[in-house]
């Protein structure tokens, strides 16, 4: 077999390799705290003793993984509203917990971009596969059954599950991982009385912390030793449990020690294979609060008791809405595994299952018709009117329901909305207000309205990365962003302890570890593109 394994890779072999590898939702801040706390002490020693620089980046609206991947693999920004979003068009929602929108929107990439950064490489744990010839629970890829590949990455999958070593680790993780969920339940459900969402979340928690890394370390180390030119892969065993129990919390800082651990390994090959390393986080994540737990009722019952109609409104969120996807994901390897196997009659039952269910997921997207859609991404949300199929205005909306943007951008938990008029944009919140135009340059201000966020972030690149998100298909009539509360706090639209997507506090500061100091103007992640490829 190992043979067949080399013979299938030796047309990766080239010169300028590199390896990335992305910390998922690390903010720069925590990775220091990390450092100082003794939960990392490779990565201190890689910056102390080893030459290597810690940069603290900019992360532009939406502040998640596929915004961020999409920037950095292929050089892309402006795509990506949010991690959901509604087409009103189609009548159809969109959420990146399904495979199928990533996969559309991979498709799309591979046509505008010449370059990916990952052309003939390799990639683990990510959403894109960007031009990589062996995808490893890539998700764009996870309802795609493609032959040539399906048998290039069967190698690797075969070659690590029959491994004892891997096999020996991920058990002890695995028993590890179920201590630390019990005393988590002392600690948080009967102790301090805090709601953790997810009956499924021990199972995500060994999955990401155990499973997904120990695969994505053997993985990268098998790929450097047979000389493959770009690797990266994901650890995002610290953004699920930042989730849940906060951006700063011990049970999450301490997700980085065994991190560390895999990251030391990896380095130990790149440097006797001559690879060059980069560290980085994609965004950061700030702690955070339910909007439901602070204010006691839901931003749809709110703005549904505000409008005092009769209407119809949906709200999407992360809860629960990825598990058939998850589970078909994995069905799907398993599938390919068997293919290998030539059992043709369970090929050809599970294939016909994929098929079906695969419809089922598609169908399920389509939603019964409601006069308002709100769609969730962590302390940012998209806000869509059904009176018109178009992106409405604020005379238009306000013609409807007259009150209901003041009652929503003025809020105790809204930092400041965004909506179109007839001359541009208009950005409102409790401290102010800016009108623009349709380049999106200020032509009138009144107030402070960032004053809470231009502590840590200039004015200029606010406007900027709001442009991002406010212009384009797919955008809410109305986006909202959560109120930056004291401490960093900041209000979530989802049930989450931890978040990103939106702006201010730690969730746009991520990081980049690399053995060079990056220019001024160089420190964003749209940056990260021109650097890697």
């Amino acid at each position: 077999m190992r043979d067949d394994f080399n013979a299938n890779i030796a047309g990766y072999r080239r010169k300028g390799k590199k390896i990335f590898i992305q910390i998922d939702a690390l903010p720069y801040e925590m990775l220091l705290r990390a450092i100082d706390r003794g939960y990392t002490p490779f990565l201190k020693k890689l910056i102390n003793k080893k030459g290597y620089t810690v940069n603290k980046i900019f992360s532009e609206l939406p502040s998640n993984t596929p915004a961020a991947e999409m920037k950095i693999m292929y050089g892309i920004k402006n795509w990506i509203k949010g991690f959901r979003w509604y087409n009103k068009k189609e009548k159809r929602h969109y959420n990146f917990k399904n495979p199928l929108t990533a996969n559309y929107f991979e498709e799309k990439a591979e046509k505008f971009t010449e370059k990916p950064i990952l052309k003939n490489g390799a990639s683990y744990i990510t959403f894109y596969s960007a031009g990589a010839k062996r995808t490893i629970l890539t998700f764009s890829r996870g309802l795609k059954i493609d032959v040539n590949k399906s048998i290039t990455n069967n190698k690797i999958w075969q070659f690590i599950l029959i491994n004892t070593d891997f096999l020996i680790k991920v058990t002890i993780d695995v028993v590890e991982e179920l201590l630390k969920e019990g005393l988590k339940f002392i600690k948080y459900i009967l102790i301090k009385k805090r709601k953790i969402r997810g009956l499924l979340f021990p199972y995500v928690r060994i999955v990401n912390n155990v499973l997904f890394r120990h695969i994505a370390t053997m993985g990268s180390i098998l790929e450097m030793n047979e000389g493959v030119e770009r690797i990266y892969l994901v650890y995002n065993g610290y953004d699920e449990v930042a989730h849940q129990l906060g951006a700063d919390a011990t049970e999450s800082l301490k997700t980085l020690k065994k991190i560390d651990k895999s990251i030391m390994n990896i380095y130990k090959t790149a440097t006797k294979k001559g690879y060059e390393l980069y560290i980085f986080s994609d965004h950061g994540q700030t702690n955070s609060i339910p909007f439901e737990e602070y204010y006691g009722i839901l931003l749809t019952n709110y703005i549904k008791q505000e409008i005092s109609k009769d209407i119809g409104i949906s709200e999407y969120s992360s809860d629960n809405e990825n598990r058939k996807e998850l589970h078909l994901y994995f069905l799907d390897k398993i599938f390919k595994t068997v293919s290998e196997l030539n059992h043709k009659i369970i090929n050809k039952i599970i294939k016909k299952f994929l098929k079906k269910t695969n419809e089922n997921i598609k169908n399920e997207n389509e939603i019964i018709e409601n006069d308002i859609i709100v769609t969730n991404s962590g302390p940012l949300s998209h806000i869509y009117f059904l009176e018109e199929e178009n992106r409405m205005l604020k005379d238009e909306i306000i013609e409807y329901f007259p009150e209901i943007i003041d009652k929503i951008f003025l809020h105790n938990g809204i930092e400041f909305g965004v909506v179109k008029t007839k001359y541009g944009f208009e950005i409102k919140g409790r401290k102010g207000k800016i009108e623009l135009n349709n380049e999106f340059e200020i032509v009138n201000e009144t107030g402070n309205l960032f004053k809470n966020i231009l502590r840590n972030i200039k004015k200029e690149t606010i406007i900027s990365s709001l442009k991002e998100i406010s212009c384009g298909e797919n955008v809410g009539d109305l986006i909202i962003f959560g109120a930056l509360l004291k401490n960093n706090l900041i209000i979530n639209f989802e049930n989450q302890y931890g978040g990103h997507g939106g702006i201010g506090g730690m969730q746009n500061f991520p990081f980049l570890i690399a053995n060079k100091e990056l220019e001024k103007d160089k420190k964003s992640i749209s940056n990260l593109y021109e650097i890697f490829k």
